[in-house]
């Protein structure tokens, strides 16, 4: 084996290993990624203009309303309640909640408000990977992604 047959092979054995470090840290670094099966999916997905944005804008809806029941005690008495998800959609292998915009509930776009309304989704399904607020009015669609920060 020549001078330059041991520089080549030094070589490629330098780019693996730095190939195999920073995939191996990026992994380890990245958050751990569950299945999507926790989110209820409803087959029956009824057109509406909020679909017909989200195909224009690439998603692909794969879910329709899904009522969430819940119950809750206060001082030993149970209050019964529910969380409603519009739809479901996926994008580029990304899957989010969607809710649409209700004239009845506006969405203030400050944090305390998006917090109120849309956290308890994210925390209920904390594998998905963002939730979509879709306003048929201005035909819009705001993409939300939660980011908790450990202390």
């Amino acid at each position: 084996m020549g001078h330059s047959d041991e520089v080549v092979m030094i070589g490629i054995v330098v780019i693996a290993v730095l190939w195999a470090y920073f995939g191996l840290r990026k992994w380890l670094h990245s958050p751990l990624k569950t299945n999507f099966s926790s989110v209820p999916i409803n087959k029956d997905i009824k057109d509406s203009v909020a679909v017909q944005l989200m195909e224009r804008d690439g998603y692909d809806v794969v879910g329709g309303k899904v009522r969430i029941p819940f119950y809750f005690l206060v001082n030993n008495i149970q209050l019964d309640s529910r969380l409603f998800v519009d739809y479901v959609a996926r994008r580029s292998g990304s899957y989010f909640l969607v809710k649409v915009a209700r004239d009845r509930t506006p969405m203030d776009w400050t944090a305390s408000s998006v917090r109120n309304k849309l956290l308890p989704y994210f925390l209920l399904y904390s594998d998905i990977d963002g939730i979509l607020y879709v306003d048929e009015k201005e035909q819009e669609i705001h993409q939300i992604h939660f980011q908790l920060e450990e202390e």
